[in-house]
Formats: C-alpha cells, structure tokens, sequence
C-alpha cells in the first residue's frame, strides 16, 4: 500500500475495498494493493494524493475528494477525469480541499469542501452551490463540512464546524439549521450517520453523541459513551451494532436494543488488539468483516474471532508506515515488503511468519530491503525487484537461487530503481540503465532484451509506468 495513514475507506459493488490515504488511491482485491497516485505529467491520473473521500455512483465508477480537487474515475480505463473550481467560474468553489462525499437516492453528487456545500446533478452535470445558504455560529466564516448523509426520506443531513446540524428538505431544498446551546462541545459536528432503523447519529467532537429517531422525532442522547472523548468515524454492522472512534487509543461497540457498550482499547502490548490509537475511518463489510484504518494501516475484526488482526505485531516493526506492495502465490502464502525492513513471508494456515532481511555480509541474503515488486514465475520462485538488483527465491526451501546486477562493470548502476511487471501468465522484470537503455528480462524464457531510449528506433521516454505483451 501506498501510505498507512488513511483517511476514506469504501466498498464496491464487485467487493474491492478503496482506501484513501495520504499519498494516493489504493484498490485491494482481497490478494494485493494496487495504487493509482498522481502524476504531473498525466493529466488522466489522480489529481492529488491526499484522498479525503471516495463513493460510488450507479454505472460503478468512482467519485474520489483531493486536496486538491474532485476527481471521477473509471475501472474500465483506470483513467481520472479531474474538476477544478476557481473564483472566476459560477460556482465560485475557492478551495479545492474536499472533506466528504454523499450519492443521494435520486444521483445527484454532494461535495462537502471546505468553504461550504455543493451538489452536482450527475444526470445534466449542472452544479448548484448551497455555500451561501449555511449559517454558522456569530462571528464564524468557517462553513466547512465535515459529514453528509441521507435518511429514508431523502433529505440531506450535514454536519459542519461551528455550524452544528442542517437538513436540506428532499421537497423544498430549503436548508433547515439546528443549532445548540453554545458551549458543552456542541458546536463541531465531526460526524453524521443514519442506520438501518433511520434513526439519525449526531457525533460531536467533544460533546458525545446523540441519537435522533426520524421517525417517532425524539432525541436521546448517548450517555453510556463517555462525552467528553474526541469522537470520529463510526458505521453499523449487519447486526445493528454500531462502532465508533471514541477517543484516542480507543474503539466502542455499542448495542442500541440494550443500550451497552464495549471499550476496545488499544494497548501496544496486546497483540490481538489494535494497531493504534489513531482510527481514521471505519467499515462493516458486506462478510461481516469490521476494517479499522489507522495512522499505522490497516486492522480487520473477525467477530467469530473475537481479535483484531494486524501483522505488524507479530515483528514489531518500527517502520510500520513503509508496507509497500503485497504477493498471494500458489501456495496461498502471502509475500509482503516492507520498506527498510525486509521480506515477510506470511502463512495463514499455519500463522507462521518469516522474515528476509539484507545482511551486508551474507551472499545468500536478499539484495536490499527496499523491495519494489514481487511475483512468481512459472516454476512457482518468488521473483523480488529491489533497489539493488533482483533476488529470486525458493518459497519451498526459502533460499535465494539468483541473483541479478544491474552491471558487473559499473558498480553505479547497481543503485537504479529495478521494476517489476506482470501481464497474464508472463513476467518481466525491467530497468532504465544510465547508459540510455531499458533492459528487460524474460522471467518464462530466461532472456534480456535491450532498447535504446535515444538514437534510431529509440523509445519516446525515458519514463516508463507499465507494459504489456
């Protein structure tokens, strides 16, 4: 995965989870991450890397929120389509930060941005800013929208900071405000959510969390659950149970049929427990799988386990923000590189870890722990592309059968990036040598090709991003 810290977390409709950090888009298909960053010379890639929403629409594309603008994604093509607001256009959107995201019932877009509300009719792509309709606290200019979502009846339901609660009406459009007493940790609203008894969750960022029935129009606050936490994100289980961030180095389960709930702490001593304090976003998936995202990775809950599970614990890795790509080979084992740790090999059967590190003075070592790629070949070896040639191993007797250099001949080349590729049953390794050239080698045929970047019948670029065959 790109980067730990995550900020937005989805699932399809095909099951892939989305997860939006803060150095690009990641897909996870259950065996392995793929990431999609932003590029300053593709103009078809993500427009920033700080992802802060993702959702998506009926044709099953993607809405992803930047930093830095609105971003529409295709899985067909893999391409971004980018939006860009100014203060010289009709809309007058002057801050390309965007916080949360909603597809209402009726597919029309909302964008909680920084400055206010917006809402994109995805059917005529005409937008309708709400940002001067939002009336915050006296003396607040600060209109920026932390949540939305939508209850059974289709109105929209907006939390903001220093703006409390607003409902915009599913009939007249007309924003209705609901402001508190000031004071008591009510001004901020960090989060809304509406369950499945479209009974609406009111989370404040210090002043605990209340439940208001839509249906029957009575409010209840939340007193088992502490107030005076830091609450954030929360989503419900098929269960009826809720789970909320409730505080730092702290999760909470709670039943609203009983009215009980669970503190899950985290304590860096419990290796069933959570891999940090920091929760960023949660997700009850469609197989009752409870994801934990953190400013340290990913967690899953398994409820028939009753554990968190989190693979870090088991070497505890001081670089845990560095896991940079994932590999499931034939034996079901997992291969994981962990930047400036290593190799693991994970597996699941057995709940055996292994881990390959780089030993200056040992041949039989992998080349680097700065691995970039990993895939397997025919013969079912584990294939590494490091930062100092490539490694290939014995996932059966787990020792290291090859080993490639850039050049023998000039030491300098042995500090070139080496890239992996795979298309279909075909593997490739390749690298750009100084010496304006790109040398790939045939995994299944055990041959290297060359290709001149300049001169006659040269590539068009010297930077190259994927390839097929």
């Amino acid at each position: 995965m790109s980067n730990n810290n995550v900020l937005s977390l989805i699932q399809d409709k095909n099951g892939f989870l989305w997860f939006g950090t803060s150095n690009g888009l990641n897909r996870y298909d259950g065996y392995s991450f793929k990431v999609f960053e932003n590029d300053p010379e593709d103009t078809t890639s993500l427009s920033d890397n700080k992802v802060r929403a993702i959702v998506e629409d009926l044709s099953g594309c993607l809405w992803v929120g930047t930093d830095n603008g609105l971003n529409y994604f295709d899985p067909a093509t893999e391409q971004f389509r980018r939006f860009f607001f100014s203060e010289n256009n009709s809309i007058n959107i002057t801050n390309n930060r965007i916080n949360c995201l909603h597809l209402s019932k009726n597919n029309k877009l909302w964008l909680g941005a920084e400055n206010g509300l917006y809402c994109i009719d995805l059917k005529t792509n005409k937008i309708d800013p709400y940002a001067n309709r939002l009336k915050t606290r006296t003396n607040q200019t600060n209109k920026s929208i932390t949540s939305i979502t939508e209850d059974a009846n289709g109105n929209i339901w907006l939390g903001m900071w220093w703006g409390s609660l607003k409902m915009i009406d599913a009939h007249t459009l007309e924003v209705k405000d609901f402001f508190f007493d000031e004071g008591g940790g009510k001004n901020n609203v960090v989060n809304v959510f509406v369950d499945s008894k479209n009974c609406l969750w009111v989370v404040y960022h210090l002043g605990g969390i209340e439940k208001i029935d839509l249906n029957h129009h009575t409010i209840k606050p939340i007193t088992v659950i502490e107030s005076e936490k830091e609450f954030g994100p929360l989503d419900e289980d098929k269960d009826g149970n809720l789970w909320i961030m409730s505080g730092t180095g702290s999760l909470t389960l709670y039943n609203p049929s009983t009215n009980h709930s669970i503190d899950l702490n985290h304590n860096i001593q419990d290796a069933n427990g959570l891999s940090s304090g920091t929760i960023t976003a949660i997700l009850c998936d469609r197989n009752d799988i409870i994801w934990i995202t953190t400013d340290k990775g990913i967690d899953y809950y398994d409820p028939n386990a009753h554990k968190f599970e989190s693979y870090y614990h088991k070497f505890n890795f001081t670089h845990r923000d560095y896991c940079k790509t994932f590999y499931q080979d034939r034996f079901n084992q997992v291969w994981i590189s962990v930047w400036d740790i290593g190799l693991v090999k994970y597996n699941k059967e057995t709940d055996n870890y292994q881990l390959f590190s780089h030993q200056a003075d040992n041949q039989q070592s992998i080349s680097s722990n700065r691995i970039d790629g990993i895939h397997a070949d025919d013969m079912g070896n584990i294939w590494l592309a490091t930062y100092n040639g490539i490694t290939v191993l014995d996932p059966l007797t787990n020792k290291v059968i090859r080993k490639i250099y850039h050049s023998k001949e000039n030491p300098a080349l042995l500090k070139n990036i080496i890239h992996a590729n795979t298309t279909g049953e075909q593997s490739h390794f390749f690298w750009l040598e100084p010496a304006d050239s790109l040398k790939i080698i045939d995994v299944k045929n055990q041959k290297e090709l060359l290709f001149p970047l300049v001169g006659k019948g040269a590539l068009n670029s010297s930077k190259i991003k994927c390839m097929i065959t």
